[in-house]
């Protein structure tokens, strides 16, 4: 066990010596660090809202022109009420700021900011009008989205102002447009109470909340309740039947397992009336005795709003070999995914994600390699993750951590010696993290630039499943699935984006709900290999890079197609020789 723990901590010193060429190129969406074989056959889930829900904005006081003649010549207080029986028509003598118990939203130091610059100051028509602001602007920054301040009649020679601060309370919950979304389900999500105050970062969690369903999106609007002081909150949602049955094509497979994968799958979005996800796919090549898999999730919102997931896979794979050999692999995993959403920070969201996998297998046949073993292998592993994002008015940035740990001999083939017959000088005993940072930017002309990469440290040999591939659609266009696999290194993906338009109707058809969009890429990737067998040719480091141009089509949410065409700039000497460039393709028919 000490040989374990001295494992993790080798692993985390190393870290700090590559992390800053890391921050430099790292961008994946934290989403895809699942476990890296069972994303490659996930279920393809229904795209849901691709924008972040945002909150209405309440007043902002009173505008227009005003005047700059004097009223006063000096404010000498300021006196700030939440119940209009506290204001004196015949006006009150203070000196300095005057806060009413019921606001102490403003006792905090930085409202004095917003005051200070008018104490003492000559008062006109328009600096009162620009205090109301301010104080309201103070509210919206403090999460208090709805706020009136009224300057209520009043005597004003003896140099006082009071003013009336209401702070919006809950009033009724009103829920439009669901067709198959229970109207209940979506009241209890919001958790201010009826009476209470609308906190904007409350709301925006649980619109958040809402929203992570991909099979429905609600928006929220404010209007006036029926009392005096009172807000409702109307809930526009927007949602669709909870199924979806799927088939699809991709060019994702390899040489010896064929190159075709076919898929067939669903997704139920509203399991048990509960909000739970179910999804199932079948992966299979034109010959399934080469290929055929089965993939699932199931997705469980808890009431306290954290998120457990299962996840799971089973493959067979042959190998497309000459009389009188054979290959026969069998491969399967299941695992488990706890997230904890953290407090956000402004407008910063993080989360934190616990998780297990377990894996079994005797072959390499899809990650590039040509065997299969005697023996079974168990992989054993523990994770800790950690995603945040933000967004600017640029773009969004979304960073991600998660590191990998097996103490080893937890299961009958999670032995050195198991590790060993698969793979040269590999340990069950081990740690691994990943690090990502995904940033999309807009640009000029409603053009925009993706940079997507993923790096990853070891602290020694890995099997297959948990290197880090290289080659394909997901990694470096322009080469075979999987044509290097590394223990260490890095993938970057630029891409370059035109605006995405409508061909349909650009042909005069208003209604038409096509959608196509252009790209340029660069792809580049440096593979690293901790201990290498010089016996068998391998080498420690491997250079990949690609260019070329895409095109992605949707037709609403029944059709969705990808292509990429990648040249390669760098040679790896480890594929056939067969081609220098090659295309990737995907399509998705769903109903």
């Amino acid at each position: 066990m000490a040989q374990s723990f001295s494992t993790l901590l080798h692993s985390l010193r190393k870290a700090a010596v590559w992390l800053p060429a890391l921050v430099a190129a790292l961008s994946i969406p934290a989403e895809a660090l699942h476990a890296q074989d069972f994303e490659r056959i996930a279920p393809k889930l229904p795209e849901g809202r691709t924008d972040r829900p945002k909150l209405p904005g309440g007043p902002d006081g009173p505008s227009g022109p005003a005047s700059d003649a004097t009223l006063i010549p000096s404010l000498k207080g300021l006196v700030l009420v939440a119940n209009a029986k506290e204001v004196a028509k015949k006006g009150k003598t203070v000196n300095g700021l005057v806060i009413a118990p019921e606001l102490p939203i403003l006792e905090r130091p930085t409202f004095r900011l917003v005051v200070d610059k008018y104490l003492g100051q000559p008062v006109s028509q328009k600096s009162l009008q620009e205090l109301v602001r301010g104080i309201i602007l103070y509210y919206r920054d403090n999460n208090r989205p709805v706020v009136d301040v009224i300057v209520p009649e009043q005597d004003i020679t003896k140099g006082t102002i009071q003013l009336l601060v209401i702070e919006a309370k809950r009033g009724d919950i009103k829920v439009e447009g669901n067709k198959w979304t229970s109207s209940t389900a979506v009241e209890q999500a919001i958790r201010i109470k009826p009476g209470g105050v609308i906190d904007s970062g409350r709301l925006l969690a649980d619109l958040n909340w809402l929203n992570n369903n991909p099979f429905r999106q609600v928006d929220l609007v404010y209007t006036p309740g029926d009392q005096l002081g009172e807000t409702d909150l109307v809930l526009r949602v927007k949602d669709r039947f909870p199924l979806r049955v799927y088939g699809g094509y991709e060019d994702s497979g390899n040489a010896l397992t064929g190159d075709n994968r076919w898929l067939l799958g669903f997704n139920y979005g509203d399991l048990f009336c509960l909000g739970h996800q179910l999804n199932y796919q079948f992966t299979f090549n034109d010959d399934t005795a080469l290929y055929r898999a089965h993939s699932g999730s199931y997705v469980i919102p808890l009431p306290w709003r954290h998120t457990m997931t299962f996840f799971g896979s089973f493959s067979e794979t042959g190998g497309d070999v000459d009389e009188p050999f054979e290959l026969e692999g069998v491969s399967w995993q299941v695992s488990a995914r706890y997230n904890i959403p953290l407090t956000p920070i402004g407008g910063y969201s993080h989360d934190l994600n616990l998780g297990y996998d377990f894996k079994q297998t005797n072959n390499n046949l899809t990650f590039g390699g040509e065997q299969v073993f005697d023996t079974y292998t168990d992989v054993d592993q523990f994770v800790f993750g950690y995603t945040g994002s933000l967004s600017d008015r640029f773009g969004r940035t979304v960073i991600g951590a998660e590191v990998y740990y097996s103490p080893g001999n937890l299961t009958d083939n999670n032995t050195d010696p198991d590790f060993m017959s698969q793979r040269f000088k590999a340990h069950a005993d081990y740690a691994y993290a990943k690090f990502s940072l995904d940033r999309s930017t807009k640009l000029p002309w409603d053009f925009s630039h993706s940079l997507r990469v993923v790096g990853q440290i070891a602290s020694g040999n890995l099997l297959s499943s948990e290197q880090l591939g290289f080659g394909g659609y997901s990694s470096i266009r322009g080469y075979e699935e999987r044509e290097v696999n590394g223990d260490e290194g890095f993938i970057m993906n630029n891409e370059i984006r035109t605006p995405a338009f409508s061909v349909g109707q650009m042909l005069g058809f208003k209604e038409a709900q096509d959608s196509i969009q252009f790209l340029a890429f660069w792809d580049y990737g440096m593979s690293a290999n901790r201990d290498i067998d010089t016996d068998l040719g391998e080498k420690r480091l491997y250079f990949l890079s690609s260019v070329g141009p895409g095109v992605r089509f949707n037709y609403s949410q029944y059709l969705s197609v990808r292509f990429d065409f990648g040249w390669q700039l760098m040679d790896t000497d480890i594929s056939d020789g067969r081609r220098s460039e090659r295309a990737h393709v995907g399509v998705v028919l769903s109903y």
